[in-house]
């Protein structure tokens, strides 16, 4: 179990030196004070809630995205997202996007077949924000192996693990 979380930080990482990310990584991250958070779309919300994670010392969220609600309305998502890191930001705060979770793991998502859908998606996100000065790294996938599709396996699990796997490293 160790391996694929080492793998899947080691990934994170990589993106955000890779071509994501013109600047080096840093070399201590131990300022990071972070906290999951979900991207709301209400401003006032987003500036109130944060003013009371300043004052518990944070200064970092982490947010799951979602490509259905991408697919749904392509544009718009990608606006609140920038909106969501540059107010973030505004307010002393960085910015670690999720962009896609293992909880709600999608078995339709591991097959070939969807990679065009992901590919798409996963460079609209890329290209849209990879310049933002909030952003501070990427996490490919939240908790890859715990789902049903991998737990309820039955004897399936080397092959599901694999298949996930794949996904994430693709």
């Amino acid at each position: 179990m160790k391996t694929p979380v080492i793998l899947l930080f080691g990934l994170a990482l990589a993106c955000v030196a890779g071509p994501a990310r013109a600047e080096v990584p840093l070399k201590d991250y131990s300022f990071v004070r972070g906290v999951n958070y979900g991207m709301t779309a209400d401003t006032a919300q987003l500036v109130r809630e944060l003013g009371y994670a300043k004052r518990l010392n944070l200064n970092s969220t982490r947010i799951w995205l979602s490509y259905q609600a991408y697919g749904r309305d392509p544009q718009g998502y990608i606006a609140r997202l920038r909106t969501y890191i540059r107010i973030s930001h505004r307010l002393g705060f960085t910015t670690m996007p999720i962009l896609w979770n293992g909880n709600g793991l999608d078995p339709e998502t591991l097959k070939p077949e969807f990679r065009t859908t992901g590919d798409t998606y996963v460079k609209a996100i890329v290209e849209a924000i990879k310049d933002e000065p909030g952003l501070l790294m990427w996490d490919i996938m939240n908790e890859p192996l715990t789902n049903s599709y991998y737990e309820k396996s039955e004897g399936e699990e080397k092959q599901r693990e694999a298949e996930i796997t794949g996904f994430v490293r693709y």
